[in-house]
């Protein structure tokens, strides 16, 4: 069992005792005379070192992640498209797995957000997606990586853009936040109109509110 010394901090205006493990006490001699409550000042310093380590490491994961994942994209990117990608999977509405030379690849269609698996026309999406790809072999355009390592790309099967063709057959809305292909506003709004897919229902709500609820 570990030793634990208790300390009264009443000069720290504190009427709490604090427990203190003897492993903790400063083995220098300058601090052997140091009255009880420089223990716990001891303590706070060491525990104010690791804050301050973890906070850096928290810095270099955030700064320097998407510089792994731009890095990724680059190595990576040239492949894909140089190569045919083959379909193994389709996970829902606008994500897939695809292989590459032995390689697989998780693939999230860019531009484009389809229903979420348990949100209404999510099995429809998924679908549509499935008859259109099977495990067909396809061109990738990679545009991006997302924030779980997700290569965000156009796919292109015999001339035709899927992700375009997802949103002309209303299966998934146009993703706003990652729109760089205003073009595709108008193919959604001809479904919207003609009452397409997923905009059959009146209360159909976008993935990203949905998910926002969820949350």
């Amino acid at each position: 069992a570990r030793v634990v010394k208790l300390v009264d901090t009443r000069d720290l205006k504190s009427r709490r005792l604090w427990a203190v493990p003897v492993r903790f006490r400063p083995r220098a001699p300058f601090l052997r005379s140091m009255p009880t409550h420089g223990v716990r000042y001891y303590q706070i310093k060491t525990m104010t070192r690791c804050v301050m380590l973890l906070n850096f490491m928290r810095l270099i994961a955030k700064y320097c992640a998407p510089v792994v994942l731009l890095v990724l994209s680059v190595t990576v990117e040239a492949k894909l498209e140089a190569d045919v990608a083959q379909v193994l999977r389709v996970v829902d509405g606008d994500s897939i797995t695809v292989k590459v030379d032995e390689t697989n690849y998780r693939i999230r269609l860019a531009e484009i957000d389809a229903p979420e698996m348990d949100q209404a026309w999510g099995e429809e999406s998924k679908s549509a997606l499935q008859e259109k790809l099977g495990n067909e072999e396809v061109a990738l355009e990679i545009i991006d990586v997302d924030r779980y390592s997700r290569l965000v790309a156009r796919v292109f099967l015999n001339g035709r853009q899927i992700n375009r063709e997802m949103v002309e057959e209303g299966h998934a809305w146009v993703y706003l936040e990652y729109l760089r292909d205003e073009t595709l506003l108008d193919p959604e709004g001809k479904a919207k109109k003609k009452k397409l897919g997923l905009w059959a229902s009146e209360a159909a709500v976008a993935p990203w509110l949905w998910r926002k609820r969820k949350r």
